[in-house]
């Protein structure tokens, strides 16, 4: 079962925190990954609305 837990920690690339990532993917503890995941989103939507043209 829980057998390799210590291995599952990830340190947060954003506030250096230790947590336990609910995928493989996590690169962020889930205090950052709001503030982090909300600011690329709006800079890719500026990023896309300075390119589209009307």
């Amino acid at each position: 079962a829980e057998i390799f837990r210590d291995k599952e920690l990830k340190r947060c690339a954003v506030c250096g925190r230790v947590f336990v990532p609910k995928s493989n993917r996590a690169k962020y503890c889930p205090d950052c990954a709001a503030r982090v995941h909300r600011r690329q989103k709006t800079e890719s939507e500026r990023k896309r609305r300075s390119t589209v043209d009307s």
